[in-house]
This record gives C-alpha cells, sequence and structure tokens, in this order.
C-alpha cells in the first residue's frame, strides 16, 4: 500500500482516540485495512510528527495553522438541519475556517473554529448535503 492513505487513516487515529502505545494503533490500522509492522508504524509516526504527549500519541507539527503538506481536513459531518461538523488535525481548525470564509461560499452564513473542529452554519438547510460535497471537494476527502 502506499504510505498517503496509512498515512491518513493514522492521523484520524490518533485525532479520533485516546492510545497510549503502538498496539493501539497497529489494531486500529488492521480493522481499517492497513496490515503494517511496528517499526513501520514508527517510521510513519516520525515523519508524521506524531509523538507521546502526556502519555498519549497526537500529532505535534505545525501548531502555527498553516497548512501542511498532508491533507489537514480528515472529515465534513453534517449536523442537520444546517449545521456542518469539520474535523481537522489538532491546531489547524483556525487555519480552515479562515479559508472557507476567505472563499465565500454561497449557502455559507459562517464559520466557528476550536482547535480541532469547525462549525459552519448551512442555510438554507436544504443545502447541507450539496454544501458538504463542496466542502469536502475542497479539501479532497470523502
Amino acid at each position: 500500500m502506499s504510505g498517503k492513505p496509512v498515512d491518513k487513516a493514522i492521523l484520524e487515529i490518533v485525532t479520533e482516540n485516546r492510545l497510549r502505545d503502538q498496539r493501539g494503533i497497529l489494531k486500529e490500522l488492521l480493522e481499517r485495512g492497513f496490515d503494517i509492522n511496528q517499526s513501520t508504524l514508527s517510521r510513519h509516526l516520525r515523519k508524521l510528527k506524531i509523538r507521546k504527549v502526556d502519555g498519549y500519541y497526537r500529532y505535534t507539527g505545525d501548531r502555527a495553522g498553516g497548512l501542511t503538506d498532508f491533507q489537514q481536513v480528515l472529515k465534513v459531518i453534517p449536523v442537520p438541519p444546517n449545521l456542518l461538523v469539520v474535523k481537522t488535525l489538532p491546531g489547524h481548525a483556525n487555519a480552515v475556517s479562515w479559508h472557507l470564509d476567505e472563499r465565500g461560499i454561497e449557502g455559507v452564513e459562517g464559520t466557528v473554529a476550536g482547535d480541532d473542529n469547525v462549525f459552519i452554519a448551512v442555510r438554507p438547510p436544504e443545502e447541507l448535503e450539496n454544501l458538504r460535497k463542496q466542502i469536502a471537494h475542497i479539501f479532497h476527502v470523502d
């Protein structure tokens, strides 16, 4: 398998879970169809700037809000009737929110960013799925 899909899976796993050891990451990867060994995982973790912080694996790369060379947006989730949630890597929500605001997307009434989530108010509610697809396309996610 190429590095990019497994890298994205690793980033999703450490963002969505509080894992204390690499066995947990390997188990999650296997459940997603990636069968890699511990030394390969260690290389990926180093490359992706994932380290143990306070006992848990976390992304520790660029926290300045700049865009990185890997996908910083993990998913775009509709929350009916008129809200989208964009899940990002830790520390990237402000950059993603700014990027969306700058685009001036029709139907996006506003964004609110946290550390790793962006909430998007959508109007009218009937445009929720259309905007989800549009935003997912912008960031190359499903």
